[in-house]
């Protein structure tokens, strides 16, 4: 609440800003130059003629770099920041993940970074505090439990409340007040847009159906959002169905994980330790984005039974050579199901971004190699 007017401010300022030419040109360019963009959209050939039908696409967000969204979302708020006239941008950093990128970002700009670092991690992230201090960063350490909650962030908003004309917060990919939600969702259309660049290139027309895994993960929020005024071309988001029942033993050992971690209650030190692997996934909080989603009514979404994800699973290994994550799977299934009722010049644009290692036994269990 203390903050409140610093966010209004930025909301206004953003409003005008937002979907401007020049903002939206120099994202794309810099992700081009900086952040390994565009990933490649890759035409599963063999696995359209098994399907028959519809041209069926890949968007290969697996082979982009780490932290994909983190960077483009720094990168927005860093151009943002530029274009309303400040010269330094603020942000904490648990580990030196978010310090890294957003120095990195700001030294190719020209512009100022101050970063706050939990006091705790300096020693022990000195590779990060290191690359910083060489981009010309000033990392300030910081007790983090002194601050109210506990929380770094506390320390990069005081430092902005200070000098709210020079400085310009930036934000991770975690929960954070309005607008930033939306601003993540805007610069991450940078995905979206690449490919309706192209698909267009490819077959002389934007794509005609686009399918993105929903959920706690924000593929369909930068692939769709481009395409929400489009209505030439059919969204569709695959609901995610439960993974097939564990083993006796996997159930076993996750039981008796869970009774471990009831028993032992976290000391302080072990609560920052956790804090600094969250940080590390910087993976985004989607909830609010994918409701703005639904109610544009643009989106389909639909699912798919285990054993046609378990099908596609087979068929996408056997004829492209890529083995998909579970829910990546279910995705994929759906898209040849639809894509075989498709006539045959029409294109059906996949999300391909999980990365199948996580459960790796669990997929070789659902296609029977294990043993």
């Amino acid at each position: 609440p203390a903050h409140r007017p610093l966010f209004d401010a930025i909301a206004a300022q953003y409003e005008q800003l937002r979907g401007s030419v020049r903002l939206v040109a120099e994202l794309d360019l810099e992700l081009v130059r900086t952040a390994g963009r565009p990933s490649p959209l890759y035409f599963a050939r063999n696995l359209t003629a098994q399907c028959g039908g519809a041209q069926i696409y890949l968007k290969r967000e697996d082979l982009s770099p780490e932290a994909t969204h983190l960077t483009i979302g720094i990168t927005g708020q860093t151009l943002l920041a530029r274009q309303l006239g400040r010269t330094t941008v603020v942000t904490s950093s648990l580990n030196g993940a978010r310090g890294v990128v957003t120095a990195s970002v700001a030294a190719r700009l020209g512009m100022r970074t101050v970063v706050f670092m939990d006091a705790s991690q300096i020693s022990r992230q000195a590779g990060s505090v290191f690359r910083m201090q060489s981009m010309g960063a000033r990392v300030i350490p910081t007790e983090a439990r002194k601050l109210r909650g506990g929380d770094l962030r506390e320390a990069a908003l005081a430092h902005w409340a200070e000098r709210p004309n020079e400085c310009f917060v930036v934000m991770g990919l975690d929960s954070a007040p309005a607008p930033y939600p939306q601003m993540a969702r805007d610069f991450s259309a940078a995905i979206g847009r690449e490919c309706l660049r192209q698909v267009t290139a490819m077959t002389r027309r934007p794509p005609d159906v686009i399918v993105a895994r929903v959920g706690n993960n924000a593929d369909a929020l930068g692939l769709f959002t481009p395409f929400v005024e489009r209505s030439t071309t059919r969204l569709v988001g695959i609901e995610v169905r439960e993974e097939l029942a564990p083993t006796a033993a996997e159930r076993q050992a996750f039981t008796d994980s869970v009774a471990a971690a009831a028993q032992a209650a976290l000391n302080e030190e072990q609560k920052r330790r956790a804090q600094v692997i969250l940080e590390g996934l910087e993976y985004p909080s989607v909830a609010r984005e994918q409701q703005w989603l639904r109610s544009t009514g643009r989106v389909q979404y639909a699912s798919v039974t285990d054993a046609a994800a378990r099908d596609a699973l087979k068929a996408l290994a056997r004829t492209e050579g890529l083995v998909a994550a579970i829910e990546t799977s279910q995705a994929i299934a759906w898209a040849c199901q639809e894509a075989a009722r498709l006539p045959k010049d029409q294109s059906v644009v996949l999300m391909y971004a999980e990365n199948p290692s996580k459960n790796i036994w669990a997929l070789s269990r659902q296609i029977g190699l294990q043993h």
